[in-house]
């Protein structure tokens, strides 16, 4: 399994707010047939600021493939999206991960 991990860091003035609009978004915006599992929001408390607080979205892909072709149709769109909407108020990392089998 691949995991596209999108962090955000959000202001805090604007924490409910994002939380609102990203859920509308994702469904609205991406093309979610390329997903084997609902993208999952989470916490990042580890990282949280004064100013701001930490986001991972996690999105699941069943292969290498399907991978690909999500990041060719959207890659960006959320940060896009995100800065056009809440300016430099929320800033994003991306990493990608793969699942590893634990006898490998």
């Amino acid at each position: 399994m691949w995991i596209y991990n999108l962090t955000a860091q959000v202001d805090l003035d604007l924490v409910e707010e994002w939380k609102g609009w990203l859920p509308k978004f994702v469904a609205s915006e991406l093309p979610t047939d390329n997903f084997c599992q609902p993208p999952k929001l989470l916490w990042v408390r580890s990282q949280d600021t004064g100013e701001g607080q930490s986001f991972a979205i996690q999105l699941f892909f069943e292969s290498a493939r399907s991978l690909q072709l999500f990041l060719g149709q959207s890659d960006g769109k959320i940060e896009q999206a995100s800065r056009e909407k809440f300016q430099s108020k929320v800033l994003y990392f991306g990493s990608l991960l793969e699942e590893l089998d634990w006898n490998s």
